[in-house]
């Protein structure tokens, strides 16, 4: 196990709350296995019983065993809702710095699965439900016009402060109380902030 030590990695549970924490595994295991997402109320304590063999996830005891290795690459506030989105949305490496290179700094815009089996089920007989509001549409809207603002506000900053100021503008809804509203205008703002980082980056990837 490798001590953390970037930015990426400022979400602790220091302050009583659970955090979510992504691990970078080497080599992977069975060729495909690269990354663990889980989360905890105590992070030193879980990642002493990942690196001992002695967690209850079958992973990582199996990353013991094989004698592999892994280093923490990213936390983020959040409990066992978080956790859910990153497994649903899957393919973990697109938010690991080590791996990607231009790590994703928006969270997992999915539906958690017992949210999706619930929409399954046929509500008794009788009973009235109303019908939705489009206010996720509505908050995401909000968000590209944020993202939109922020970027003319950085406008002639390179890619590295804007992906910073980014991260620093979104850690305070992700540090308190999130909303269903608050997460999909997040999600939007970051998915417009991500695609700009990317075209600001490709002229120094074609040159190199």
């Amino acid at each position: 196990m490798t001590a953390p030590g970037s930015r990426w990695t400022q979400a602790t549970t220091d302050n009583g709350g659970p955090v979510v924490y992504l691990l970078c595994i080497t080599p992977p295991i069975a060729g495909h296995a690269h990354h663990y997402c889980g989360s905890t109320w105590d992070l030193a304590s879980r990642l002493a019983a990942h690196a001992a063999g002695t967690s209850q996830t079958r992973l990582m005891q199996v990353v013991k065993e094989r004698g592999a290795t892994f280093r923490l690459v990213r936390t983020w506030y959040g409990g066992r809702d978080l956790e859910r989105q990153f497994k649903d949305a899957q393919h973990l490496s697109r938010w690991c710095p080590d791996c990607a290179p231009c790590p994703r700094i928006s969270l997992p815009n999915v539906t958690p699965w017992r949210v999706r089996r619930a929409r399954h089920v046929e509500p008794p007989a009788g009973l009235l439900v109303p019908r939705a509001r489009p206010v996720l549409a509505t908050s995401a809207a909000t968000g590209r016009r944020w993202a939109r603002s922020f970027l003319f506000e950085h406008e002639g900053a390179t890619a590295d402060e804007i992906e910073q100021a980014a991260a620093a503008f979104q850690e305070p809804y992700y540090s308190g109380r999130r909303t269903p509203e608050g997460d999909a205008l997040n999600a939007a703002f970051g998915r417009v902030i991500e695609a700009t980082l990317v075209c600001l980056r490709a002229p120094a990837a074609v040159a190199s």
